[in-house]
């Protein structure tokens, strides 16, 4: 055995995570967080040499739907180390399921990957249709090119819709960007309800900031901001003076 004294007694003839390094195929790992789900161990991909001390990477199936994912053996823990505090982790146990069991959770990752690739290229195709087709739907507006910011685009037809609504209605339309984001703001007095003017608006908002992850959600269905500009946040602000 071989140790650096360096930096206290470390042993540096084999890598920091030997002991989970050899971990057996079919072993059972539990995730706390993320909905806690349970995966196993299919596949051992050995140590990497240029990172040795990262240990042995190892494919996990999800038990639940059949979603494979690469994890680092640095990162796994064992289940008797979670305690009530314990922060989002992957865990291994003492289980370890049989031959054939592993067997069949590698058949039915295959297939669920098979079935999301056909699933995301169903939907790419249709996507791709939607966006050809809008462009000529909607003759009144400019579409995406390169002298404009998709916020910039965005208010700039936002200004046309708004016009076409409500021809009597005056409004102020801005766009701005910022570190982490842009966003497009609309003003009035008068004339109009706050709802009709998000009726025409709201399909600029590129997704919505969700509080309670504190991470912003793009609205993956929503392919009018990709043509005719958007922003992560649309306001609309009127002002009442009757």
């Amino acid at each position: 055995m071989i140790y650096s004294i360096g930096r206290g007694m470390k042993r540096i003839d084999v890598p920091m995570n030997h002991a989970k390094n050899q971990l057996p195929i079919g072993t059972v790992c539990k995730m706390n967080g993320y909905g806690n789900p349970d995966s196993v161990i299919v596949a051992n991909h050995g140590v990497n040499e240029q990172f040795a001390d990262y240990g042995a990477r190892y494919t996990l199936v999800n038990r639940d739907n059949y979603s494979s994912k690469i994890s680092d053996a640095v990162s796994m823990y064992h289940i008797s180390s979670k305690t009530s505090s314990s922060g989002i982790r992957q865990y291994y146990t003492d289980e370890v399921l049989d031959a054939d069991t592993v067997l069949d959770l590698i058949e039915k990752a295959r297939h669920a990957e098979a079935f999301t690739k056909a699933s995301k290229s169903e939907k790419a195709e249709h996507k791709a249709v939607i966006i050809a087709e809008l462009p000529a739907k909607y003759p009144h507006l400019k579409s995406m090119d390169d002298k404009k910011s998709s916020h910039a685009l965005g208010a700039a037809n936002i200004k046309i819709e708004l016009k076409k609504a409500f021809p009597e209605v005056k409004f102020s339309v801005s766009s701005s960007s910022y570190s982490g984001g842009c966003s497009i703001d609309v003003r009035w007095v008068d004339g109009v309800t706050t709802e009709s003017v998000n009726a025409v608006i709201n399909k600029y908002k590129k997704g919505n900031f969700d509080s309670m992850t504190d991470c912003y959600d793009y609205n993956s269905d929503n392919f009018w901001p990709e043509v005719f500009g958007g922003a992560l946040h649309v306001f609309a602000s009127g002002k009442c003076t009757k």
